[in-house]
C-alpha cells in the first residue's frame, strides 16, 4: 500500500493498492508505503498518527488489484477519518451498499460501464461538510454549480440500471474470458509473467489483465504497434496514459524480478461484449509476432 501526503501544511493523506498517477505529482509528497500489497496496518500506524485525516482509496486500472473497502473504511470510521473511494473500475461491476459499507464519499464514471462519456457521479454521505467547489447556482444540492448535462445523465442511469440487471450473469462470462486468455496466454508463453495480481480471480477485477511477455527485446518496442495495426485495443498502462511514451510508473515500482522489468507488458480488459474467437485472434496474433 502507498501512502500519500498532499498539501505539505495539512494533515491529509490518500492511501492506494498501488502508487498514483501522475495527475497531481507536484502537489503530492510521497510519505513511503508498500505498494502491491494491502498492508492495513501501516494504513492504522499513520492514522494514530495524525487527526483530521481525509483518505482517498484509488481502485487500481492498470493491474486489477482489489481493496478490502469494508475493512478499509471502518478503519477510518474508528480513527475518525473521512473515507472517499475512487470506484470508476468497480461501479457496474461489483455491488456496493452504500447505506451499511463505511464508505463517505465514492465517484464513479459512466463510461465504465457503457454509458455516454464525460459524465460520472459522486455519492456523498449526508452531514459530511462538503461545501461546495463551484460557485454559482444551486444546481446539484447547491455543491456544484452549472447547468447539468441531462441526456447525458439519463444515459448513465439507463446504463446502470442494464449494468446491474445483468451483472451476475454478465460477471460470469467476462471470468470465462480471462480464465480462457490466461489459460491461452500461459499455453503459448510457459513464462509469462502477470503483473500486479491480475492473474489471481480472487484477489483482482475480473474484467482485465496485466502481463509482461517474453518477447525479444529487439522487437519488443514495436510490439504495441504491431496489435494496434491487427486491430486489437490493448495498451501499455490504463487508458488515462494511452499515447505516452514513457513506461508505466505502476509496473515500475512493483517487486518484479529485475529480468521481468525488462519484457514488453501490456493491459488486455475484457467485457461482456467480447468473445472468445476474439481472445483466440489475439492469442494467433501475439504467436504471429
Amino acid at each position: 500500500m502507498a501512502v500519500y501526503r498532499i498539501f505539505p501544511e495539512k494533515d491529509t493523506f490518500i492511501f492506494t493498492e498501488t502508487p498514483l498517477g501522475n495527475a497531481g505529482k507536484d502537489e503530492i509528497l510521497e510519505l513511503g508505503g508498500y505498494p502491491n500489497t494491502s498492508d492495513i496496518g501501516q494504513t492504522s500506524r499513520i492514522l494514530l498518527q495524525f487527526s483530521d485525516t481525509d483518505i482517498d482509496n484509488v481502485v487500481n486500472n492498470e493491474i486489477g488489484n482489489l481493496l478490502d473497502l469494508d475493512q478499509v473504511g471502518e478503519l477510518c470510521q474508528a480513527h475518525g477519518a473521512f473515507f472517499h473511494t475512487d470506484a470508476v473500475q468497480g461501479v457496474g461491476h461489483f455491488s456496493f451498499d452504500l447505506k451499511s459499507q463505511p464508505i463517505d464519499f465514492l465517484t464513479a464514471a459512466a463510461h465504465k460501464f457503457h454509458g455516454p462519456k464525460g459524465i460520472g457521479f459522486a455519492y456523498i454521505k449526508k452531514n459530511s461538510g462538503m461545501h461546495s467547489f463551484i460557485v454559482g447556482g444551486p444546481q446539484e444540492r447547491g455543491l456544484r454549480a452549472g447547468t447539468e448535462s441531462l441526456h447525458n445523465i439519463v444515459g448513465m442511469q439507463k446504463a446502470i440500471e442494464i449494468a446491474y440487471e445483468k451483472l451476475e450473469e454478465e460477471r460470469q462470462f467476462i471470468l470465462d474470458l480471462k480464465k480462457y486468455f490466461i489459460e491461452k496466454l500461459k499455453g503459448l508463453f510457459p513464462e509469462v509473467h502477470f503483473n500486479g495480481l491480475s492473474e489471481n480471480l480472487e484477489k483482482s477485477t475480473y474484467t482485465l489483465v496485466n502481463v509482461a511477455l517474453p518477447i525479444d527485446s529487439s522487437k519488443a518496442a514495436l510490439l504495441s504497434f504491431h496489435m494496434d495495426l491487427k486491430g486489437i485495443a490493448c495498451s501499455k498502462g490504463s487508458a488515462c496514459q494511452s499515447g505516452a511514451a514513457a513506461g508505466s510508473h505502476v509496473l515500475s515500482v512493483l517487486h518484479r524480478p529485475e529480468d521481468v522489468k525488462k519484457l514488453p507488458s501490456l493491459r488486455f480488459s475484457f467485457s461482456s461484449f467480447n468473445t472468445h474467437a476474439e481472445v483466440d485472434y489475439v492469442i494467433k496474433t501475439l504467436s504471429e509476432f
